[in-house]
């Protein structure tokens, strides 16, 4: 039912099939059991194609701990950045238990409809409306009112684009977020320190990207020429500000 519903609005993953594994394994189990000495042939030619034991003895497989997501060492460049008490505004909202879980105690949580009480868990109640009725004025603003001059702000979005099969809810605070650091970008009262993003992160959508010839690129973690480059997937990219009692113009 949901791999047909997902053909409407995409939002399948093949881990959502994992649900089968149980059912499945009982079942080869049985007829294992039921195979005598065959099945006991079949089980050792089939361990031995998954675990793959010569290939890992030779050390040819190996497993980049940032393949899915490059959020620990974000985290990291965030705390070397931010002091106590300082904001950290998570465009995704169900990120924000990610970062709060890799980032350095006494840090202000924030996602795109307003300050998290509870960083380290996710309300997923009508999640989805307060995340479509997020705007500048009434959250963001808020938010930047609650900072004295030389606090920081740290803005976490997702550092890869918009695809087809994107479901209404990643392409919302993917816009929400190119639409929040083009504010802070131009604001009054925020000026840009720097932007850190992965090597191996995707390429950013245009408005994304936009202003970054003024917010310098800090790459982190490992990059190409590592022994296996891998695509991260699911990337992030941080923008940090200083708040300012007013921007100065230039003359």
């Amino acid at each position: 039912l949901g791999w047909a519903i997902a053909h409407i609005e995409p939002s399948w993953a093949t881990r959502y099939l994992a649900v089968v594994v149980g059912p499945l394994l009982l079942l080869a189990a049985w007829g294992l059991a039921r195979a005598g000495t065959a099945g006991v042939i079949a089980l050792v030619v089939a361990v031995a194609l998954w675990v793959q034991p010569l290939t890992r003895i030779d050390g040819n497989i190996r497993f980049d701990p940032e393949a899915k997501s490059d959020a620990k060492a974000l985290a990291a460049s965030i705390d070397r950045r931010l002091d106590d008490g300082d904001l950290v505004i998570v465009a995704q909202p169900e990120a924000v238990p990610l970062f709060a879980h890799y980032a350095q105690d006494d840090l202000r949580f924030a996602t795109l409809w307003g300050e998290v009480d509870e960083p380290m868990v996710m309300d997923w109640r009508g999640a989805q409306e307060r995340l479509t009725a997020a705007n500048v004025g009434d959250h963001l603003l808020p938010l930047l009112a609650t900072l004295e001059p030389g606090a920081r702000i740290a803005l976490v979005g997702p550092g890869g684009r918009i695809v087809p099969t994107d479901t209404a809810w990643i392409r919302t605070f993917h816009r929400r977020h190119a639409t929040w650091r083009r504010t802070l970008n131009v604001g009054p009262r925020t000026v840009s320190v720097d932007r850190v993003r992965s090597a191996k992160g995707d390429p950013l959508d245009e408005d994304q990207a936009t202003g970054a010839e003024e917010t310098p690129a800090i790459e982190q973690g490992p990059g190409p020429g590592s022994e296996r480059d891998v695509a991260i997937a699911v990337p992030f990219v941080v923008d940090t500000y200083e708040v300012v009692a007013a921007r100065r113009t230039e003359r």
